[in-house]
């Protein structure tokens, strides 16, 4: 059997072609994991900027339901006005949240959300009607 024996050159090539193999393992699998990383991250802000649009639209809504209050108590136009735009602002925040999200069951819950936005307004409206029959008979009745 003879004996297969590298020089002294063949023994640098083989120890730095190990090298270079195990550098490019190493490389391959922290692209790997950087991707995976970014993958993360990207969902992060996702649910992020969702948490931050549900937060926003829950302020639009308490607002909403102060106004509706004053509005009944104190026939405040003022109160009426600014109920308008924040259900403007929270339907409209509503429906961006609806096109972005990924899952069916929060559209199915932002598309409910809308509907009711739009039964409160179309309730409201009927209650700006009452407020002026209350008025126009108050006036009469004075």
């Amino acid at each position: 059997m003879p004996k297969f024996r590298l020089r002294i050159r063949g023994r640098l090539y083989a120890g730095f072609m190990a090298l270079v193999a195990v550098g490019l393992v190493m490389a391959v699998v922290a692209v790997w994991n950087l991707w995976a990383v970014q993958d993360q991250v990207a969902r992060q802000s996702a649910l992020s900027d969702s948490t931050a649009r549900v937060l926003e639209i829950s302020t639009h809504l308490q607002a909403i339901q102060r106004a509706n209050l004053r509005y009944i108590y104190d026939a405040n136009e003022p109160a009426m006005k600014e109920a308008q735009e924040r259900e403007a602002a929270a339907t409209e925040l509503l429906r961006v949240g609806a096109k972005g999200t990924l899952s069916e069951e929060r559209r199915v819950l932002y598309n409910g959300l809308i509907d009711d936005i739009a039964k409160m307004r179309r309730l409201r409206d009927n209650l700006g009607d009452a407020v002026n029959e209350a008025r126009t008979g108050k006036a009469t009745l004075l």
